[in-house]
């Protein structure tokens, strides 16, 4: 034999002593000799390397982790093969497959992402002079859609428009907001997560459709202009967006801007009047008292909180 040919890296040569002893072709009674014999059970290594969509959406928020994902592995028959788990980077541990052809899908998505249902397969074989394979797969992560972000009325429950609201997005438990917007009310009292009722502020966030929502964390809403004759929400309205995937529409309600109205009593010579009685009616008729009073002894008469 010129050389030894090179054996594939599952190619495995054994040299076993054995016992005892026997008669061989000379006739002498010699020790058996040693029992050579190889194994070849091509296998290969495969991990998964996991990354996040949206990046822009789970960025240095602790909502959100690559680690924790599972996916289970099946071979051709269906028998289940192995599982692979991710780390905080998104890479799995590394399972010794035999050679064939595999699926495998997420069984378990990690904090935050939506389970990708695809179905993925995978072929182990020798690539070139590897047996290591690596596949790659993403994940989408969960938000909260908002369409109508909240409606404007007054205490008599019509819409109001030209309210202005400042909305600040929180992650983490900051205290300060990581993105913020000014919106306005339009003419049916709705303020939508668009440009169009934008006054100012950042960017919106985009799921992975484009539509406008906000990530896990709190949203946190404050009236800072209210519509023209009415007096401005003084609450501070907080959303926690990690538990809901459709945002429920709020509304926020204001209540007229109150006045006092003063009236001075004087005769047609100027001497201010004391004892002349008024009374005020919420309706034209005048069947609706809203308040009655007599001037004092400066001729005036203040109505509260009209």
């Amino acid at each position: 034999m010129k050389r030894w040919p090179e054996p594939p890296a599952t190619f495995h040569a054994y040299l076993a002593d054995t016992e005892g002893s026997g008669e061989n072709w000379q006739g002498l009674n010699k020790p058996y000799q040693p029992l050579a014999f190889y194994v070849d059970n091509p296998s290969g290594t495969f991990r998964l390397t996991k990354t996040g969509r949206l990046p822009d959406v789970t960025q240095d928020n602790h909502a959100y982790s690559l680690a924790g994902a599972e996916y289970t592995l099946y071979d051709a028959a269906g028998h289940k093969a192995g599982v692979l788990t991710t780390d905080k980077t998104g890479t799995t541990n590394e399972i010794s497959l035999p050679f064939g052809t595999y699926t495998y899908r997420e069984t378990k998505a990690p904090q935050g992402y939506q389970k990708d249902p695809a179905t993925c397969t995978v072929t182990i074989d020798r690539n070139g002079h590897s047996l290591a394979t690596t596949g790659r797969v993403e994940d989408t992560p969960e938000t909260t859609l908002v369409d109508l972000l909240l409606l404007k009325k007054g205490d008599s429950g019509q819409t109001l428009a030209d309210a202005h609201f400042e909305i600040g997005f929180y992650k983490n438990g900051d205290t300060r907001p990581t993105r913020t917007w000014v919106m306005k009310s339009d003419a049916q009292g709705k303020i939508l997560l668009d440009d169009a009722h934008k006054v100012s502020g950042d960017p919106f966030y985009l799921n992975e459709h484009g539509k406008p929502c906000f990530p896990k964390g709190d949203v946190k809403i404050r009236e800072i202009k209210a519509p023209a004759g009415y007096v401005a929400d003084a609450a501070v309205h907080t959303v926690d967006t990690r538990t809901m995937t459709i945002w429920k529409t709020a509304e926020v309600v204001n209540r007229p801007r109150e006045h006092a109205l003063r009236l001075i009593k004087k005769s047609s010579d100027g001497h201010v009047l004391e004892g002349a009685e008024f009374a005020v009616y919420e309706d034209e008729a005048c069947t609706s008292l809203f308040y009655e009073g007599t001037t004092d002894s400066s001729g005036e008469l203040v109505i509260p909180k009209i």
